[in-house]
């Protein structure tokens, strides 16, 4: 069933963005985001834009002085994505490629004839089929590349795989040749940052005060928290 879902500051409980008819699945995109969020942002989940039934109220912090990366999950939400403020954007979905590589092992060139190939990713619909080279010529200890586009949503871990078969003949004797591979990899969500470090306990103010002019650790410690800003969820 589809749900309303509101997003608040928690500081003065001003509606930040809202969404209707939310279905399982669906991805929800701030269109215009604040100058910057407070410290702490909620979010309440209800059955419809009446809100007569409250399903989920959950708040998060968003003062960037906690954790927060892609596929990181917040009740029944999960962050796909967001943009800082200096404009790099982080995702979830990832554009990639499989990359068949045919390597002629031998010093003689080969006629290649075929590629069957199949691919998957996670529980997703798998993808094959066949590329025809009509005989085209692969020059001994040669390689030629087969790319394949695909978009891989790495909020979740998933298992992707891929399979293909070459087939090919020597020109001068008519020899058929065949080869066949597989390849998996798991990916996943990206792992949150590692914690802040600081300098040695004997160097730590006086690199402070270098940086910022004597303004001592406090100032550093503030201007940190102020340089991001997250923009999508």
């Amino acid at each position: 069933e589809p749900v309303y879902i509101e997003f608040t500051n928690t500081k003065n409980g001003d509606v930040i963005f809202s969404a209707n008819n939310v279905m399982l699945g669906d991805s929800i995109v701030f269109p215009e985001p604040p100058s910057r969020f407070e410290a702490n942002t909620a979010f309440q989940i209800y059955n419809s834009a009446d809100r007569t039934t409250l399903l989920q109220a959950v708040t998060f912090h968003t003062s960037c002085s906690q954790p927060f990366f892609t596929g990181q999950q917040f009740g029944a939400l999960s962050v796909c994505g967001y943009r800082t403020e200096n404009g790099n954007i982080f995702s979830c979905e990832v554009d990639a490629q499989f990359v068949y590589t045919i390597t002629n092992l031998a010093d003689n060139s080969l006629n290649l004839d075929t590629l069957d190939y199949e691919f998957a990713i996670g529980d997703g619909e798998v993808s094959f089929g066949t590329r025809n080279f009509n005989g085209a010529p692969l020059l001994g200890n040669g390689e030629r590349n087969e790319r394949f586009n695909v978009t891989i949503d790495t909020s979740t871990e998933k298992i992707i795989s891929a399979n293909g078969t070459v087939t090919g003949s020597t020109p001068a004797t008519d020899i058929e040749c065949k080869a066949s591979d597989s390849y998996t990899e798991r990916v996943g969500p990206t792992p949150p940052p590692p914690p802040p470090t600081m300098a040695p306990k004997g160097t730590r103010r006086k690199l402070y005060n270098e940086d910022l002019g004597n303004k001592g650790p406090k100032s550093i410690v503030k201007r940190t928290q102020k340089q991001a800003t997250w923009w999508r969820i």
